[in-house]
């Protein structure tokens, strides 16, 4: 590849990426208005909101959890609760999984593409030292990570920007991911859907997470 073939792919490269991060700024700034409005205040009121997009409903709750992952301006629990009932346990599984999956890679490349500042901007700078401090030490982040995603009601999804940020490869990332995370979905999708109960102490957790 010539010299000027390999910048003209580099400028490509920043334009999709600007596009990228310009896309995902705007659906953030839009969940935020909507959170100020009152329509993520609970699983009642966020069902309605997804449930007016009428067929695109599944792609808008998608959307919604993909934002989620990249920036929680809104507890995940009321949007497990909402999906659960919206579309039933099973199909209420399918989209949370493919939100999950979709924000975590978006996360983890805009850990590994924009560095610790921008990250500190997203996340706040005191949840950012937060996460540091919990993984300064650790031996094994891989390990770590995906404890991290086993573990029900862990905030696993502000790790995929230190996924990003640090030495973990990104097909050590997504197999965790991709392994990983359907267990604890389930669990909340069937626990909100109704097929199974862990009793009042777990209803308890939930509403606190």
């Amino acid at each position: 590849m010539s010299r000027t073939q390999e910048q003209n792919a580099k400028r490509l490269k920043n334009i999709l990426s600007a596009i990228v991060l310009i896309i995902i700024v705007a659906l953030v700034v839009l969940l935020i208005v909507g959170r100020v409005k009152g329509y993520f205040d609970s699983a009642e009121s966020l069902g309605i909101f997804i449930q007016n997009f009428g067929p695109l409903a599944p792609l808008a709750f998608t959307v919604i959890r993909i934002i989620l992952v990249i920036a929680p301006v809104f507890p995940v629990p009321i949007v497990v609760a909402a999906t659960a009932v919206i579309f039933g346990p099973w199909y209420g599984f399918l989209y949370m999984y493919v939100g999950n999956v979709i924000g975590s890679i978006i996360g983890y490349w805009l850990g590994k593409t924009y560095g610790p500042a921008f990250v500190k901007g997203l996340i706040s700078e005191k949840a950012y030292n937060k996460c540091v401090e919990r993984i300064a030490g650790k031996k094994n982040y891989s390990i770590f990570y995906a404890i991290a995603v086993l573990t029900p009601l862990f905030p696993d999804d502000i790790f995929v920007y230190f996924s990003g940020l640090g030495k973990q490869s990104f097909k050590t990332f997504i197999l965790t991911v991709l392994l990983c995370k359907p267990f604890v979905i389930a669990l909340y999708c069937l626990v909100f859907g109704g097929v199974i109960s862990l009793g009042p102490w777990f209803d308890h957790l939930i509403g606190a997470a």
